[in-house]
């Protein structure tokens, strides 16, 4: 077993591969003294000779790391680097939209559900429920957690701290890479806390309170706390805003001043009341604890969809997108113009931090939405600041981004165990190729299916797979991903992205598509097609051939 120190240095070695270098550009690294970086060097040599990997030293030189047996380096890895790694969840296979659902139900929405009630509102049978049911069992015993199903009400078993840490794998972190964050960045908080840190707090506040609110919502109230902490460090705050008395007494304040308490921890910063007052407001809303507020509030929001998707269709003949079939830009949308109209009807102005670098790298997006939203009925008799034209243009943006994502190849990244080595390997392709690929997956060979190359491009694989047919091409790589394997999954894609390109040039009309199926139908016939699903001599299917034909237009075929 590898020390801290070992294994900094055997991570910095692995990322130069058959190159020379010197102890003290070792010790520079890993921030030790040469002599101490020397001595770990030594027992590091030792550790991995037996684990096929070598470290050459040369005088002059320097040391050179090199892998002897990759299988044998991958499995040590594995055993060295799973302690720090978590593996990854996703489960991509046609039910994956049932799977969230009923994961959201019992999550978010209830704390139990039966499974007729469930049947009911996905409009599937008890077969199919069951299967999706399994798949769910096993993405929670990743997490030490069972699916109870105690009188046909099903229910989430297991310590908090577990159930906490799937939601956040399962439902905050891919989803951040799809929304404002892709253009926030993840550091623009800076390294004080992240967006796992703040989903985190968020969660325990929320279900500590046992306030029922969907992933959807708690995503977007982390995204507002994240920007509120950018826009304060930026000098900003809101300006005066005050909640009726009711509200400070209510548990969604409680909860806002708690989740602040705990962030002012964390960051040392000061959070004025009103911050807490905006949060209570939009835990109240959300929350809908109050029924007839809450109706009022869905009636608006009716009218204001019907609104936005107007605008929406508007924007798509201009830029040739598809923005109206984007549920994710629509709820986004949605929820900020039902904030933004509270906001502008209270006087109160918000400054964006990111307006700068939005103007500079993305004026032309927020020129049209401007543009475009201005023509909402409801903003019409309100003047809007740049400031917030700009915080709506991050939808359109970051909907953008979605597109750009689905348009890259689909990757399933194999290697030995799936842990260590295939995590590095994961690690390696985004820096090379992020903006390239969409890696789906990271498994093992042994866990290599059918469903698992469901909607994949293209497999890469640091363990050769030669010996079996793939419905998809696959890339066999080294796990440290070396500029040759660089360039030749460039030159797959790039090959790939031609011919499609080359298919959609030549791609036939709508009226070639009609006439095409006119002579289509011209030349055969259903009644001429022969179904055989038992064996049968070739004389004999000629002759049921013949008889067929016969029989359909009276013409003799037999000589």
């Amino acid at each position: 077993m590898l020390n801290k120190r070992e294994r900094s240095l055997l991570e910095v070695f692995i990322e130069h591969p058959n190159t020379y270098l010197t102890s003290k550009e070792l010790a520079s690294i890993v921030g030790v003294s040469d002599r101490t970086a020397r001595k770990y060097i030594k027992t590091l040599m030792n550790e991995i000779k037996v684990h096929g990997a070598d470290i050459e030293a040369k005088q002059g030189l320097g040391y050179k790391f090199a892998v002897t047996h990759e299988l044998e380096f991958n499995l040590f890895l594995e055993d060295e680097l799973q302690p720090k790694i978590t593996k990854q969840n996703s489960t991509i296979d046609n039910s994956i939209d049932r799977q969230h659902f009923i994961l959201n139900k019992l999550f978010f929405e209830e704390t139990d559900i039966t499974s007729h009630k469930l049947e009911e509102l996905l409009y599937v049978s008890k077969s199919t429920l069951s299967k999706s049911i399994n798949k769910i069992k096993r993405l929670l015993s990743q997490y030490n957690l069972e699916l109870d199903n105690y009188r046909g009400s099903l229910s989430v078993v297991g310590a908090e701290q577990n159930k906490r840490h799937f939601m956040l794998d399962y439902f905050f972190t891919d989803k951040f890479d799809e929304s404002l964050s892709s253009f926030i960045g993840t550091s623009f908080i800076d390294e004080e806390i992240n967006f796992a840190e703040l989903t985190i707090i968020v969660l325990d506040e929320c279900r500590e309170a046992e306030l029922k609110l969907s992933d959807y919502v708690i995503h977007n109230l982390v995204l507002h706390i994240a920007l509120t902490i950018k826009r304060i460090k930026s000098g900003y705050s809101l300006e005066q805003f005050t909640v009726n008395p009711t509200i400070k007494q209510s548990v969604n304040y409680s909860v806002a001043e708690r989740i602040l308490n705990r962030i002012e921890t964390t960051t040392n910063i000061k959070f004025p009341e009103e911050e807490a007052n905006y949060i209570a407001l939009h835990l109240k809303v959300k929350s809908g604890k109050e029924s007839t507020e809450t109706t009022l509030f869905m009636d608006r929001n009716q009218q204001l969809s019907l609104h936005i998707q107007e605008i929406l269709e508007q924007l798509d003949n201009e830029l040739q997108t598809n923005f109206k079939t984007d549920p994710i830009l629509l709820n986004g949308l949605l929820d900020h113009f039902a904030s933004l109209l509270n906001r502008v009807q209270s006087d109160i102005h918000l400054t964006n931090p990111l307006l700068d670098d939005i103007q500079s790298s993305y004026n032309e997006i927020l020129e049209l939405t401007e543009e475009y939203f201005s023509r909402l009925p409801e903003l019409t008799k309100f003047n809007i600041s740049i400031d917030e034209w700009a915080y709506i243009s991050l939808h359109l943006m970051a909907a953008m981004e979605r597109y750009a994502n689905r348009q890259k190849t689909k990757v399933l990244v194999v290697c030995a165990t799936g842990f260590g080595s295939a995590q590095m390997l994961k690690t390696r392709l985004e820096k090379e190729l992020s903006g390239l690929l969409n890696i789906v997956d990271v498994i093992s060979y042994y866990e290599l299916n059918e469903e698992k190359m469901s909607d994949i491009d293209l497999i890469i694989s640091s363990i050769s797979l030669n010996n079996v047919v793939f419905p998809v091409p696959v890339v066999h790589v080294s796990v440290f991903l070396s500029r040759e394997d660089v360039d030749r999954i460039k030159d797959y894609v790039d090959q790939t992205t031609e011919l499609n390109q080359s298919l959609n040039r030549h791609a036939p009309s709508s009226q070639d598509e009609l006439e095409k199926h006119q002579l289509f139908d011209h030349c055969f016939s259903e009644e001429q097609f022969l179904l055989v699903d038992t064996t049968i001599k070739k004389e004999q299917l000629v002759g049921k051939m013949i008889e067929q034909l016969k029989e359909y237009n009276g013409a003799p075929f037999k000589q």
